[in-house]
């Protein structure tokens, strides 16, 4: 009768692959964080380079209009505005999902601010005449927003993004009582 052997060689070799299998897997969390940070950082910066590229466009637009530009010129850039606008607003959705909730409402509200200034007044009407203040006011909203934004990124470090997420989607997460801190 033949007894199998007691060795336990093969216990040694299980530790070692649950430890790669554990590295590989906490490795590849923190790449998708990385990414998901790094895309949001972008999204960041990009929607800042096309807020002063509307800013720019909407205050040139209100300085020379009803000047000697041609009416076709004239609805060109009104149509570029709104196009631009409608990027941002699409864009403003994917940076509040990563800021925290109070910070959503005074975003909104300078975006709101922004967007009339842009396009409010007598835009797109055919008796437009320049107005250089509302150009002024353009760039003084644009600059605004922009400065609320950043700040408010900053301030959702991210690390604190992940909790926001989570928090969002607790079942628990609004309390009955304020004054209970758990």
């Amino acid at each position: 009768m033949v007894v199998p052997s007691r060795d336990p060689g093969w216990l040694f070799v299980l530790p070692a692959l649950l430890g790669v299998l554990g590295g590989a897997l906490s490795s590849a969390v923190l790449r998708l964080w990385q990414y998901r940070r790094d895309h949001w950082s972008e999204t960041i910066v990009w929607f800042c380079e096309r807020l002063e590229t509307q800013a720019d466009m909407a205050a040139d637009y209100w300085c020379t209009r009803g000047s000697t530009k041609k009416k076709s010129q004239e609805r060109t850039s009104e149509a570029r505005i709104l196009g631009m606008q409608a990027r941002l607003d699409g864009l403003i959705e994917i940076i509040l999902e990563g800021m925290r909730d109070d910070h959503h409402q005074p975003i909104r509200e300078a975006l709101s601010k922004f967007r009339d200034s842009v396009s409010g007044g007598t835009f797109q009407s055919a008796t437009g005449v320049s107005d250089p203040d509302r150009a002024r006011q353009v760039q003084d909203d644009a600059a605004e927003l922009e400065v609320l934004i950043r700040r408010y990124a900053a301030e959702a470090r991210p690390e604190r993004q992940l909790f926001w997420r989570i928090k969002r989607r607790l079942p628990f997460q609004k309390r009955v009582n304020p004054e209970h801190h758990w």
